[in-house]
């Protein structure tokens, strides 16, 4: 329901506002999807599924300014850096979408001592993947995810114009 997405998106900007940490809008948010929908696994994954793919269509959008305005990158160090962290989202990426190469991971969660958090792990990551079958949900988030972004560096760029600062928009982007 659209209310109950107006209520989570604005929570946990209220907390990411007043907790003194990164994550705290996201558990507010996680919570109060949790309860809901009584699905406490799925909800957690879908607040960590729109931090990642926000983060992404960031890192896409920083891609593509590195390669249209590589003169703007001089430093050698932030290049390959942005670029080592543009490939460390995509093995997230192929991780969490393709069951082959997560398998071969599956014993990293043997190592965690508690049965508890070995389940929820599995939860979690059952509840990540199971949105690969919805092609058309997670399109629409990719596409706002960009959008929201691309309405960030806007605001940047719009607020630069306010202060008189005279910096080409695709500096932005």
């Amino acid at each position: 329901r659209l209310w109950d997405a107006f209520v989570v998106v604005f929570a946990g900007l209220f907390f990411n506002n007043f907790i003194p940490t990164v994550v705290g809008g996201d558990l507010a948010k996680s919570v109060y999807l949790s309860r809901i929908t009584k699905k406490n696994h799925e909800s957690y994954s879908s607040v960590f599924l729109d931090r990642f793919l926000g983060l992404g269509s960031l890192i896409s959008i920083g891609l593509i300014s590195l390669f249209l305005h590589q003169e703007i990158f001089q430093q050698p160090r932030v290049k390959y850096s942005f670029l080592a962290i543009s490939f460390l989202c995509w093995i997230g990426l192929v991780f969490f979408f393709s069951r082959r190469v997560a398998s071969r991971f599956s014993f990293l969660r043997k190592i965690i001592p508690f049965t508890r958090i070995q389940v929820f792990l599995g939860n979690f990551y059952e509840g990540v993947h199971g949105y690969k079958k919805h092609p058309a949900i997670l399109s629409g988030a990719i596409f706002l995810s960009f959008l929201s972004q691309a309405l960030i560096i806007l605001f940047v760029f719009s607020l630069s114009k306010v202060l008189s600062l005279e910096i080409p928009m695709s500096v932005f982007f």
